[in-house]
């Protein structure tokens, strides 16, 4: 094989490369436009269609003539499909770029009239001195080196947005990437440029030829990466704020309820004190038995929303002392009196963990225990067993309660997942036991017939 030949087949497989990267990254970043809600997102993903076209028009005119298809002007059709693929590949990232940094999409019909621009210039330039053969260079300067100027000017342009523009997010990986690869892009296209004009005056430039189209494919796939790094990295940040927002106006909002909803207790209170009428104390109970449930409601809320603020730390832990804390905060529950709680407690015991955490989780099981026991049984029991072997505890905690259907097992530890419709609580209980258990990098299981009773088994590992 000839060397002419050679170089041809290499850029042709080049270009078949390019084209294949084109479609991935069009139809990714069309996909993402509707997922994310990012409009700008599907001019980016015109952008890569444009440069399909590119590809496309430049893999045929590398074809030797004896390849090509003999119809009139198709020739020139090719030429017409790469110069316009590239003013509409570059027209559409600065478009999708300026939504971006602006936060507003242009018009529909700015859209159109600026695209029909961009496709009459293409054309233009293309038909420049097509049919007149005595003007090739000018030919070749227009078609390579003048529209190799133009697109590399529009991607440095992009490259130092993407490094300066504040509506690009924090200075990240994928950000730097992006920024990087396009500069270095637009740079290169405007290096064919000088060397389309070096070669027009008579400089031997083979060795620049022979890296011909490599770099490209190398560059393109930077940048096609670099966007999806910087959109994945610029996601996960909203998606943090957000949530940071929505912690925050929830730990706010549930600690301003909680001073009216204590006001309402004290006031019911003091009025019971006022009448002997047994209906209105009636109904005074009623209201305080409602308001302290939303009081346990709120508390959940605050409970979670303190907790994902909260760093693990691992401390000595009695375990002793941390049960007989957690018993002496819940034995003021009125269902409490009725229930014998097991727990043999003895001096070895004890453990390293983040004692918030295991306390939340604790707490959560044994008030759910007592909230939901069936005081009717006989012998009603909750009974608390702590194993360690080695560095890995088994905390576990069961009783002969209701039960949990096994249709609800799957979804117990839900948020706001309630077993039954008549079930008091938030709902929030024991998805807090799973966020606090995962946490100290545990796991909580559960085994439970309805009617028998339930058995919560929390595992973990010390780490110090």
């Amino acid at each position: 094989m000839e060397a002419s030949d050679a170089l041809t087949v290499r850029l042709i497989s080049l270009y078949l490369a390019q084209m294949g990267l084109a479609i991935i990254f069009m139809i990714n970043f069309r996909y993402f436009s509707k997922i994310y809600h990012r409009p700008f997102l599907l001019n980016w993903s015109r952008s890569w269609l444009g440069f399909f076209f590119v590809c496309l028009g430049l893999g045929y005119s590398t074809l030797p003539p004896d390849w090509r298809i003999n119809i009139p002007f198709f020739n020139l059709a090719g030429s017409a499909t790469y110069m316009t693929g590239a003013f509409i590949q570059s027209f559409f990232l600065i478009v999708g770029s300026y939504e971006l940094i602006k936060d507003r999409q242009l018009s529909k019909r700015s859209i159109y009239m600026l695209f029909a621009i961009t496709i009459i210039l293409g054309t233009s330039l293309t038909l420049l001195y097509a049919f007149d053969d005595s003007r090739f260079v000018e030919r070749y300067f227009i078609r390579i080196g003048l529209r190799s100027l133009i697109t590399g000017i529009a991607f440095i342009y992009c490259g130092v947005i993407a490094f300066f523009s504040q509506r690009f997010g924090e200075v990240s990986f994928g950000r730097r990437l992006l920024g990087t690869a396009l500069m270095l892009y637009g740079l290169e296209l405007t290096g064919y440029f000088v060397v389309v004009y070096l070669i027009i005056i008579g400089y031997n430039l083979s060795i620049v030829l022979s890296i011909f189209g490599v770099t490209d494919l190398f560059l393109i796939t930077i940048i096609g990466l670099g966007m999806v790094m910087w959109l994945l990295e610029d996601e996960r940040l909203i998606l943090k704020k957000t949530n940071n927002e929505l912690d925050s106006f929830l730990y706010s909002t549930s600690h301003d309820l909680r001073a009216p909803i204590a006001s309402i207790l004290g006031l019911t209170n003091l009025a019971a004190l006022e009448t002997k009428d047994s209906t209105i104390l009636q109904y005074f109970k009623m209201i305080e038995t409602r308001v302290k449930k939303l009081d346990s409601i709120i508390s959940d809320i605050l409970t979670y929303s303190k907790n994902t603020k909260l760093q693990t730390q691992e401390e000595h832990v009695d375990f002793n002392a941390l049960i007989e804390e957690i018993l002496s905060d819940i034995k003021f529950d009125e269902r409490a009196a009725g229930i014998q709680i097991i727990y043999e407690g003895v001096k070895a015991n004890e453990l390293s963990a983040d004692r918030g955490q295991l306390k939340i989780i604790l707490s959560n099981l044994l008030s759910n225990a007592i909230k939901y026991h069936d005081l009717s049984k006989d012998n009603p029991y909750i009974r608390v067993d702590f194993k360690k072997d080695g560095h890995a505890v088994e905390i576990t905690i069961s009783d002969n309660g209701q039960g949990i259907a096994q249709e609800h097992h799957d979804k117990i530890f839900d948020m706001f997942y309630r077993a039954n419709s008549t079930s008091e609580g938030s709902g929030l209980g024991l998805f807090i036991v799973q966020e606090a258990s995962r946490k100290i990098k545990g796991e909580v299981s559960l085994q439970s017939q309805l009617n028998e009773g339930s058995n919560f088994k929390l595992t973990f590992k010390e780490h110090l």
